[in-house]
């Protein structure tokens, strides 16, 4: 079995080199890198590491002739312990998702040493408090209660919500479960589960069982109720326990470097700023250029030279490599090549099929397609063959010489230059952002009064961060500074 596995890595391997450029791409990359990520990023050294893995993948292709041009790492938390991830071309974090209302509010209500019919209890009576008879977007708001094993929600959690419910005269219809096992979920409950999010669902408690991913159950749970709904910023309630709020906490903290108390705390201390333009407009200058293309028919079409003798068929072929061994050695390990291009999955083009195929590509006449292939040097029926045996010749080599044979691809550039406004004057007059009171400064404050022609082209800046906010306070009492545009 070891030695099937050797050779599969080989044929792969084999395969990459064969390739001029190649892009690594690394998805979940937090969780690719596992704990030795610290090692990765340099923190320490680290053999048995998929960056070092891919490192020496890429000297091996390098000597192979493939240039490994990049790697990317992909990631929604980028972080390992204080450091960001290296390569991280964009950041949009979670506190910015929900001052800017791409996602609701959140409130977290958390109870210390209740007992489970307590818990149960506040939760459901605070939640039918809130959204009795409301519905948003047309739906009913839904309330998600995990259990940790099927039996607890079966034994435990369920005989509690019915008699909960029964005492608040709610209907134990608003009752669904999914634990993605049939003894416990029928297909009609599947059946209402995936009808959740239309106005004719009644559901609204929603029993399900433990199974966050990747060990970060709690901040998914959190997660999923934060989508935006409605055309206002709505607020999302997350009720846990005393234990959950700390594991909350410290999720919060590793995946996306900020606690439960911001995560509640976001737009709450903002208020809204009207941002007025200071004459004189600032004016940018730039060169734009504008280019046309003009295509055109060629008037005479002579006797066409497709060059079909000029094609590397080995780039089309079908080949099984086998290698004996795990590590090819040149004149050591045994290699053997077989071709399989008889096996490969091919269309077969007759004359007509082949005509319309060119012409769906190239936009022009099938009867003029058809007198070019015939009128050609090698005629239509020796391009039919070497097609019906490689098709990806038609695709790679036939239609890209006849489009440059047949076509004239004229272009015209116009060079401009242009002065553009950096900020529109607004209609009204001026533009309402929202900030925090210690994010922002604003021209008539007394501390600039030394340095506010150095900058505020606007009347109020409004700043993401504190350190942002330092920077411009520290750079405007620079003296080598001039002007700061922002």
């Amino acid at each position: 079995m070891q030695d099937d596995e050797d050779i599969l890595v080989n044929q792969r391997f084999l395969k990459l080199t064969r390739l001029k450029q190649l892009g690594i791409y690394v998805d979940e990359a937090h969780h690719s890198f596992g704990d030795v990520l610290a090692k990765d990023m340099g923190i320490k050294k680290a053999k048995n590491s998929l960056r070092f893995t891919i490192n020496e993948l890429a000297k091996k292709l390098t000597s192979a002739g493939t240039k490994v041009v990049g790697c990317y790492n992909y990631t929604g938390t980028p972080y390992v312990g204080n450091e960001i991830l290296p390569e991280v071309v964009y950041a949009y974090n979670l506190k910015a998702a929900i001052d800017n209302e791409y996602l609701k509010r959140v409130n977290i209500h958390g109870y210390s040493n209740p007992k489970t019919s307590e818990f149960i209890n506040f939760t459901l009576r605070d939640f039918f408090g809130k959204y009795s008879n409301q519905r948003y977007e047309g739906m009913l708001p839904k309330l998600d209660i995990f259990a940790s094993t099927i039996e607890e929600l079966q034994n435990n959690l369920r005989p509690l919500v019915e008699k909960t419910l029964s005492n608040l005269g709610i209907p134990l219809s608003k009752i669904l479960i999914n634990v993605g096992d049939p003894k416990h979920t029928t297909n009609v409950e599947i059946r209402e589960f995936n009808n959740l999010d239309t106005p004719r669902s009644e559901k609204q408690i929603i029993l399900l069982v433990n199974k966050g991913r990747e060990g970060i159950f709690v901040l998914q749970a959190t997660m999923r109720c934060m989508r935006s709904i409605g055309p206002v910023q709505e607020t999302a309630n997350v009720y846990l326990s005393e234990e959950n709020m700390s594991i909350l906490d410290d999720e919060l903290q590793q995946n996306f470097r900020i606690s439960s108390q911001t995560l509640q705390n976001s737009n709450k201390n903002k208020r809204t700023y009207d941002v007025k333009l200071i004459p004189p407009q600032i004016r940018i200058p730039v060169k734009r250029i504008r280019k046309l293309y003009k295509l055109e028919v060629k008037s005479n079409i002579k006797q066409l030279d497709l060059k079909l003798g000029d094609i590397d068929e080995e780039k089309f072929k079908l080949t099984h490599i086998e290698q004996e061994g795990l590590i090819y050695s040149k004149g050591l390990s045994k290699v053997t090549v077989e071709d399989l291009t008889n096996l490969k999955e091919q269309r077969e083009f007759s004359a007509l099929t082949l005509v319309a195929e060119i012409a769906r590509y190239l936009n022009i006449s099938c009867l003029e397609i058809e007198t070019i292939l015939k009128s050609s040097l090698q005629g239509i029926d020796v391009v039919l063959n070497i097609i019906n045996k490689y098709n990806e010749v038609l695709y790679e080599w036939v239609i890209p010489l006849l489009y440059q044979s047949i076509f004239i691809v004229q272009e015209f550039q116009n060079h401009e230059e242009q002065t553009l406004e950096l900020v529109k004057e607004p209609k009204e007059g001026y533009y309402q952002l929202k900030a925090d009171e210690e994010l922002v400064a604003e021209y008539t404050q007394e501390k600039y009064s030394e340095n506010r022609k150095k900058t505020f082209h606007l009347d109020t800046y409004c700043f993401d961060s504190k350190p942002e906010k330092k920077f411009f306070d520290d750079i405007l009492e620079n003296e080598d500074v001039k002007e700061i545009v922002k």
